[in-house]
């Protein structure tokens, strides 16, 4: 028999009578390895982590005592065709065990050999890349927070606004720079032309203060203006802050589709695992096409899972992506080197449960106990002080990454309508300032007669019909 080969035995294991043999799986944050800590310190042995604080727990709600150790294959076990098991299955099949715990997955397939408790938390899968390769933000980096579009449109409109001044300072006799001018006669002058209307605007734009506006259409426009460019401001401001404060990293896989779409980057996952034998057996051809990948690959399976997620963060043989349980995964990814990161949602939730040879009259009283756990809130516990790890950067998360995208027209389309609403307006209200002062200037009209009929009309000059 091959070292960490276990045959299925026929007889019935017998309950254990005084320290039950408990067999575990180094997997961080669930069961730690820790050479400081010695059996005389713990009865546990050199291992901490949420399994093992939930084994304490259920020790001393059981009243048992027990000792932990790793199969000889480090593996959490399968069971093949011939009904021959490997890892932690394979003692519990051969009664070599009498107790699995740690990130244990529940199957059918291995619930025809051994007996499962209730779960006590439920692990999705995920994937996860090397994210050491950070895109800079580039020589015209600050230009991110809006596509081409809408910063073209924002010149445009600059342009547009500018012209609506000059034309509606020639409409308006409100923007007459001096009243007194007109009424001797002298020489025209408008407060805007083009090219200081377009200086005016762009002066307000960059907070700089504008010069005082007498027309009513003048401060409709110059009001408009002034929404439109606290909204861009602002938008602007806010984008850039996250353009340049989160990183953005060159991965080209974001999906499962994206992963399995393609051939260059290697990705696996454990052998002899829950995962291998859920790609197997799975009917989506998307995870058979992943299956058939792995098996037909070199280096693609790895025999341990920090083998695995040590490929991903030193790149150690290239691009690697690697797939195993979310929280686990989660975990590693906050810890040093901070060099990896977990990508698209997880899928196919699975859950972790002890695990005890078949036909244990204790069986009951675990599952029991494990149900407790979760009713007392203390799996919450224990999932609160074990899997929340913080060494990295809390803006490192691929989700955080693709909400930071450069904003399009369409997402700015009302500040820009209501631009152009504030230009009509204010081209109604220079027309209906033009006729206001024509009517009431009409109406000063002074009849004076120092002549021999007593009759001299005097009016205004500066409505004329040259106006």
């Amino acid at each position: 028999m091959s070292r960490g080969r276990y045959k299925r035995t026929s007889k019935k294991c017998l309950p254990a009578t005084s320290t039950l043999r408990v067999t575990t799986m180094r997997e961080p944050p669930f069961v730690i390895y820790d050479p400081n800590r010695t059996i005389q310190e713990y009865h546990n042995g050199p291992y901490t982590g949420l399994a093992v604080d939930m084994m304490q727990w259920l020790a001393q709600e059981l009243e048992f005592t027990y000792k932990m150790s790793e199969p000889l294959d480090l593996k959490y076990g399968l069971v093949n065709d011939q009904g021959v098991g490997n890892g932690m299955v394979g003692q519990l099949m051969n009664c070599e065990a009498d107790l699995a715990t740690g990130a244990l997955i529940i199957t059918a397939s291995r619930s025809n050999y051994i007996d499962f408790t209730r779960p006590y938390i439920e692990a999705a899968k995920a994937l996860l890349v090397y994210n050491g390769d950070v895109a800079t933000p580039g020589l015209w980096g600050f230009l991110n927070p809006f596509d081409l579009t809408t910063r073209l449109v924002i010149v445009a409109s600059l342009v547009v606004v500018s012209i609506t001044l000059a034309i509606a300072s020639k409409i308006s006799p409100y923007f007459r720079s001096d009243e007194q001018n007109y009424s001797e006669g002298r020489e025209r002058s408008f407060l805007f032309w083009p090219t200081n209307s377009l200086w005016f605007f762009y002066s307000t734009a960059m907070q700089q203060g504008p010069d005082p506006i007498p027309s009513l259409s003048g401060k409709v426009l110059v009001a408009g203006w002034f929404f439109f460019c606290l909204v861009i401001v602002a938008t602007y401001t806010a984008n850039l802050a996250a353009f340049l404060t989160v990183k953005s990293f060159t991965t080209s896989i974001q999906s499962l589709d994206d992963l399995a779409a393609q051939t260059e980057t290697i990705y696996g996952t454990v052998k002899d695992s829950a995962i291998v034998e859920f790609l197997k057996n799975s009917p989506l051809d998307i995870y058979q096409k992943m299956y058939t990948f792995m098996i037909s690959t070199d280096d693609a399976l790895v025999d341990t899972a920090q083998e695995g997620i040590e490929r991903v963060q030193l790149k150690t043989k290239g691009d690697y992506v690697f797939i195993w349980d979310a929280p686990i995964l989660d975990y590693v990814s906050e810890l040093q080197p901070c060099s990896s990161q977990v990508v698209e949602r997880p899928f196919h939730s699975q859950g972790y449960g002890l695990a005890l040879p078949k036909g244990m009259p204790y069986y009951t009283n675990f599952s029991l106990a494990v149900l407790k756990m979760r009713e007392a809130g203390v799996i919450e516990r224990l999932t609160n002080k074990w899997l929340d790890a913080d060494d990295c950067d809390s803006s490192n998360t691929i989700t955080e990454l693709t909400d930071v995208e450069e904003l399009k027209l369409n997402d700015m389309v009302g500040v820009f309508i209501i631009l152009a609403a504030s230009v009509g307006l204010s081209f109604i209200v220079a027309v209906a300032e033009r006729l206001w002062w024509r009517r009431k200037r009409r109406r000063e009209v002074i009849i004076s007669n120092p002549g021999a009929n007593g009759e001299q009309y005097t009016v205004n000059p500066i409505f004329t019909d040259e106006n």
